[in-house]
């Protein structure tokens, strides 16, 4: 079982999802002019790719496309093609993906938050519904376990900081107290085991 083999019956009743053509996803989405390079690219490839297989599709019209996008977010994604996306084996959401874009430059491997692009198999969009929305499936699956993830190591990171800026607080506050009642700065950083250039800077304050 894999992506290719989903139906849109198998995609409603093993995944759960209701298919609904009337909302427009990109309704507020402005669009973005190609550059010269991209425009002179596929006016070059579009022939070929028109008149030869899917490959030749996906080689000449699409990876140019990707590339551009690559470009424009600043080499901020990194794009895979044909790579291998095993998320869940137990619901069929299995297999390789025609392109996945992840929202990281690492190339090693795939990192969340992730997209997946779904070619339109021979030349039929509808046929290749069904495949696009099981790997749509897989991309949130996997977006959500790497999300929780990182969403702790989040939560531990912002735990540590308070921590740090808490103690510096009752340092600072250490300090004002100290020289208020006229203890020398040499004196409060030794007592406190601060540098003396933290003691002098607030003197100066």
């Amino acid at each position: 079982m894999a992506y290719s083999d989903f139906t849109i019956d198998r995609v409603r009743h093993e995944l759960g999802i209701t298919l609904d053509f009337s909302a427009s996803l990109f309704d507020q989405v402005s669009p973005v002019a190609a550059s010269d390079w991209l425009v002179d690219t596929l006016a070059l490839m579009a022939p070929m790719a028109m008149a030869n297989t899917e490959k030749a599709r996906s080689e000449f019209m699409v990876a140019p496309i990707l590339g551009e996008l690559v470009k424009h977010l600043d080499y901020g994604i990194f794009v895979f093609s044909g790579k291998d996306f095993n998320v869940d084996s137990d619901r069929g959401l299995v297999g390789y993906c025609d392109f996945l874009v992840s929202r990281s430059p690492e190339s090693i491997s795939i990192q969340a938050p992730v997209c997946t692009i779904v070619e339109a198999k021979k030349e039929d969009i509808n046929g290749g519904i069904a495949q696009c929305i099981a790997e749509m499936v897989a991309a949130q699956i996997f977006n959500e376990r790497k999300g929780a993830a990182i969403a702790e190591a989040e939560f531990e990171r912002s735990e540590k900081v308070a921590a740090i800026a808490q103690a510096q607080h009752q340092q600072t506050q250490a300090i004002v107290k100290l020289l208020s009642i006229g203890l020398p700065p040499e004196q409060i950083a030794l007592a406190l085991g601060v540098e003396m250039a933290i003691v002098q800077a607030m003197v100066s304050l």
